[in-house]
C-alpha cells in the first residue's frame, strides 16, 4: 500500500522534462485522471492505503494523456505504409491494474 503518485513522481515516471511539458499542463492532466480514476474505481479513504495496483493505474492513465496530447484526432501514422491508425480508446495495462477496484453499475 502507498499513496497516490505525486504530480513529482508522475513526471519522473513519464520522463517527460519540464521543458517540454509545462508543469501548468501537467498539473491540468494529473487532476484530470485524478477526477477519472475517482469516477471509475473505489478509492480507499485512507490516503496512505493506495494500493498499488491503482497507482500504477493512475501513472499509465497520466502517460497515456501526456503521450496522445499532441494528436487531437487520435490517429497516427497518416503517412505509415498501412496508412493512417486510429489510437484505442481503452488501455489493456490501465484495465489490468484498477479492475478490481472498477465501480460497477446495476439497472
Amino acid at each position: 500500500m502507498s499513496t497516490r503518485p505525486t504530480i513529482e513522481e508522475v513526471r519522473s515516471f513519464v520522463r517527460v522534462p519540464a521543458t517540454q511539458l509545462p508543469d501548468e499542463e501537467l498539473e491540468r492532466i494529473y487532476d484530470a485522471a485524478v477526477a477519472d480514476q475517482s469516477i471509475r474505481c473505489a478509492i480507499p479513504e485512507d490516503p496512505n492505503a493506495f494500493p498499488d495496483a491503482l497507482a500504477m493505474g493512475f501513472l499509465r492513465r497520466n502517460q497515456r494523456e501526456i503521450a496522445v496530447r499532441n494528436l487531437p484526432l487520435g490517429v497516427i501514422g497518416a503517412d505509415a505504409e498501412y496508412g493512417p491508425q486510429r489510437i484505442s480508446q481503452y488501455d489493456a495495462i490501465i484495465d489490468m491494474h484498477e479492475l478490481p477496484f472498477r465501480k460497477t453499475a446495476l439497472g
